[in-house]
């Protein structure tokens, strides 16, 4: 018998104070007063992307600022998605509107 099953993606919450940040694109990552204010409100709506290390660590892969944000204003749980796909999903796709350009001008 030929096993067919797939491994998909978890949301679990964790504590964003207790994941690791990935080496990211970004230099820096600024957290405006609205962006702030957002994630204090509303919190974490669209999951981070991120994966276990060997150790059990979850290492953020995308989702730097939501990340540092929601560390700043206090929160205690974020939902991180634990799968990666090579290509951008519409999830990620549309937590892109607030995001800085990398590139100056």
């Amino acid at each position: 018998m030929t096993d067919t099953s797939t491994t998909t993606g978890t949301i679990e919450h964790v504590d964003p104070t207790t994941v690791i940040v990935e080496a990211n694109v970004r230099t820096t990552a600024p957290l405006d007063k609205e962006f702030l204010a957002s994630i204090r409100e509303n919190g974490v709506l669209t999951p981070i992307l991120a994966r276990r290390d060997q150790n059990g660590n979850v290492i953020v892969r995308a989702g730097q600022r939501r990340t540092l944000a929601a560390r700043e204003v206090g929160l205690t749980s974020i939902p991180p998605s634990s799968s990666w796909r090579a290509r951008r999903s519409p999830i990620a796709s549309s937590s892109s509107w607030s995001r800085t350009s990398t590139v100056p001008l």
